[in-house]
């Protein structure tokens, strides 16, 4: 499932994050705090889709573990990197409010998400909702780390004339949904041996006639009539 390639994404942003963060410009540390904030947010959404599938669909909250697992493997990582950050031309305070955002959100994590997991195929509506209570109570005061963190990127990114977002990659180009088969790939497939058994024929609708209509009907009795002439 989708869950499969977050552990090599997670792996490898732990990796760039150990060898990107020890020397940085103030650019650099922006950047990367974008980085680190967008995959946790990558990350929760994907969480949140899987229990949600989970609920309605499979039941099997299991599935959340692995998900769950990387998110508190990644804000294990990250939040000792960043305490090892030297200070990056007045980034401490910066640094600081990241370090308490990834604080919070672990444990979020680990008492508010892992609970999940513990849910049966047969749980009830009313033990689902205690996890969610439980959930968004640890939650409430997640607005206010986001504000502070907010407010000293705004601050670094202004004292050192760097943007605030960094620029974002190019988009990557937009392949086709259905590739149509040029002519060396037709007469290759025509070379090709038949399949064993009939396959439908996907192709713009045939006219012809279907026995035992009105049209056939008409043409039989048409050929009667120049019979009797």
């Amino acid at each position: 499932m989708l869950r499969l390639p977050f552990k090599g994404f997670f792996c490898l942003s732990l990796f760039s994050a150990g060898n990107s963060m020890a020397q940085s410009t103030p650019s650099q540390l922006n950047v990367k705090i974008q980085a680190t904030t967008d995959s946790l947010y990558t990350v929760a959404s994907l969480w949140g889709t899987t229990f949600i599938d989970a609920f309605n669909n499979t039941q099997h909250y299991d599935e959340l573990t692995p998900i769950r697992s990387d998110m508190q493997e990644f804000l294990e990582h990250e939040i000792e990197s960043y305490k090892k950050v030297p200070d990056v031309n007045g980034s401490v305070k910066l640094q600081n409010a990241l370090v308490s955002l990834l604080e919070f959100e672990h444990n979020l994590v680990v008492n508010g998400f892992e609970p999940f997991e513990k849910l049966q195929p047969t749980a009830t509506d009313k033990e689902v909702n205690d996890c969610r209570d439980k959930l968004k109570e640890l939650s409430a005061k997640e607005k206010e780390y986001l504000s502070a963190l907010n407010a000293e990127r705004r601050a670094y990114t202004e004292r050192n004339g760097i943007p605030l977002v960094p620029p974002l990659p190019p988009p990557p180009p937009v392949k086709p949904r259905v590739k149509k088969p040029d002519a060396a790939a037709s007469s290759t497939s025509t070379q090709q041996k038949p399949p064993s058994k009939p396959q439908p024929v996907i192709s713009a609708p045939v006219m012809k006639k279907v026995p035992g209509n009105k049209g056939d009907e008409k043409d039989k009795e048409d050929k009667e009539d120049k019979d009797e002439e």
